[in-house]
C-alpha cells in the first residue's frame, strides 16, 4: 500500500495500489467521529478513486450519525456526501472520466440503462439511486474501505466523503470545469440541486408568482435563489432563526417571518400579507406541523408534496403548489394532511446527468442556465427530469462546460454559509 502525497500526485503513482489515509469514521450511533487511518482499495470495474478537497455536512449525515432509523445503522461507516474533489484513479471501463478531472460526487446516480433512468418522470436509478440502506459497493457487495488490521468499513450514499479518498462508482460522479471552484462546488453536489431543483424541475415557479420557504439552512436559501431566477416578485422566507435572514436576504427573499414573533400561526401571517396565500410553498424541514403550516399557506390552486427517498408524486388540486425538500421527514410527516393524500416523490433534484452539451443553448424550461451572462451563471446545466431527453453519449451527459474562470456569482451568497 502507499501512503500518498496529498497536495499532488506527480511524486507517487498510486493507481492500482491500496492508499492509507485520514477519514472520520462513524463507530456507532451518536458516537464522537473518529480521525484514524483507514485504507482505501484501487477501483474496480466502473468505479472511480477520488480525492476529496471539500466536503460539507448536510443534515443527512447528521441523521446517519444519530442512527435515528435504525435499519439503516451500519458501523463503522465513513459518513458525507456533499463534496467535490479530483480523480486520482478510474476502474476497468471509465472512458468518460480521466485522472485529474475535476468532479462532484452524487449520491443519487444514474446507471442510464434501467426503466427510471430511461423515463422522463423520475430520476429514481434502480441501481444507483439514494438508498440509506446500501453500505458496500454495487460491483460485488463489498466496501473499498478498511482498517490497517483488514476490517470492513462501511460506505454511505455512494459516496462516503469525510475522508481524503474515496471509491465511488462512476455513475456517481460528475465532471465539471476545472477552472470552477471547487470549495464552491461542493455545494452543487446536494443542497444547491436540492433547492433550485425543487424550485424549478418540480414546483416550477413563474415569474411574478409568490412562495413561502420554510426553514432557511442551505437548501431553503437554494430554493430562494432558484425562485429569485425564475422572476418571482415576492419570496417569504420563515425560520425561528433571525440570524438566517441576511443570508436570505442576500439570495432574494424580500420578506421574513419568525413564528416565535407572532401571536397568530404562521400561514395566518402569510395569507394576510399575500391576499389570501402565496403560489407555491416549500418545506424545507421534514417536520410535521411545519408541513401544515405550509400547506395551509398556499393559494386554492395546486399541492404536491415530496419526500427524498421515493419516486411517485402526489397532485392534490385544491391547494397552492407545495413542496417538501431535503432530508426525509419525520415517520408522521407520512400521513395525509387534512386535505388530500399523499404520494411519494424524489424527482425534484437537478438532473446533474442529463446535459445537452450538443446543443448549448437548451429550451425553455428544460435546463438551468447558471451561466447566464447577465448573472454569471452556468451556461449548460442540468435539465428537468419532465420535458429533456436523454443524451446518447456519456460523455455529454457528464460534464459543465463553458464554465469562465471567473468567481461563480451564483454561488456566492452561499460561499459563508
Amino acid at each position: 500500500m502507499d501512503t500518498v502525497d496529498h497536495i499532488s500526485f506527480k511524486s507517487t503513482d498510486t493507481a492500482g495500489k491500496t492508499i492509507t489515509c485520514k477519514a472520520a469514521v462513524a463507530r456507532g450511533p451518536g458516537q464522537p467521529l473518529v480521525i484514524e487511518d483507514v485504507q482505501v482499495a484501487p477501483p474496480q470495474k466502473m468505479e472511480v478513486r477520488l480525492k476529496i478537497l471539500f466536503t460539507s455536512i448536510c443534515h443527512t449525515d447528521l441523521s446517519a450519525w444519530k442512527g435515528e432509523n435504525e435499519a439503516q445503522r451500519a458501523y463503522p461507516r465513513i459518513l458525507g456526501h456533499e463534496a467535490a474533489g479530483i480523480v486520482e484513479s478510474v476502474g476497468e471501463g471509465v472512458e468518460d472520466i480521466k485522472k485529474g478531472d475535476h468532479v462532484i460526487p452524487i449520491f443519487h446516480g444514474e446507471c442510464g440503462n434501467c426503466i427510471c433512468c430511461r423515463s422522463q418522470k423520475t430520476n429514481a436509478c434502480q441501481k444507483f439511486g439514494v438508498n440509506p440502506l446500501k453500505s458496500v459497493m454495487a460491483n460485488d457487495g463489498k466496501p473499498r474501505f478498511s482498517t490497517e488490521d483488514g476490517s470492513p468499513i462501511f460506505h454511505f450514499l455512494n459516496t462516503s466523503t469525510f475522508s481524503e479518498y474515496t471509491v465511488i462508482d462512476s455513475a456517481c460522479v460528475v465532471k465539471i470545469d476545472s477552472n470552477a471552484p471547487l470549495e464552491k462546488m461542493s455545494l452543487l453536489s446536494c443542497g444547491v440541486s436540492t433547492g433550485v431543483g425543487a424550485a424549478w424541475n418540480v414546483a416550477d415557479v413563474q415569474p411574478g408568482s409568490s412562495v413561502a420557504i420554510f426553514g432557511l439552512g442551505a437548501v431553503g436559501l437554494a430554493v430562494a435563489e432558484g425562485a429569485r431566477v425564475r422572476g418571482v416578485s415576492k419570496i417569504i422566507g420563515v425560520d425561528i432563526n433571525p440570524s438566517k435572514f441576511p443570508k436570505g436576504k442576500a439570495v432574494g427573499i424580500t420578506e421574513f417571518i419568525n413564528p416565535r414573533d407572532l401571536q397568530v400561526p404562521v400561514h395566518e401571517k402569510i395569507g394576510a400579507i399575500t391576499e389570501g396565500g402565496v403560489d407555491y410553498s416549500f418545506e424545507c424541514v421534514g417536520n410535521l406541523e411545519v408541513l401544515r403550516e405550509a400547506f395551509l399557506s398556499t393559494h386554492v390552486l395546486h399541492f404536491c408534496y415530496l419526500k427524498k427517498w421515493n419516486e411517485s408524486m402526489f397532485n392534490h388540486t385544491g391547494m397552492g403548489t407545495d413542496c417538501t425538500v431535503g432530508d426525509s421527514p419525520e415517520p408522521e410527516v407520512a400521513t395525509s394532511p387534512s386535505n388530500g393524500v399523499i404520494r411519494w416523490a424524489s424527482n425534484y433534484r437537478i438532473h446533474l446527468w442529463r446535459l445537452q452539451r450538443e446543443n448549448p443553448t437548451p429550451k425553455v424550461g428544460t435546463a438551468m442556465h447558471l451561466w447566464d451572462p447577465e448573472l454569471g451563471r452556468i451556461h449548460n446545466a442540468p435539465t428537468s427530469v419532465r420535458q429533456d431527453k436523454r443524451s446518447p453519449s456519456t460523455a455529454s451527459r457528464r460534464e459543465i462546460t463553458q464554465m469562465p474562470s471567473a468567481p461563480l456569482s451564483f454561488f456566492r451568497p452561499f460561499a459563508n454559509l
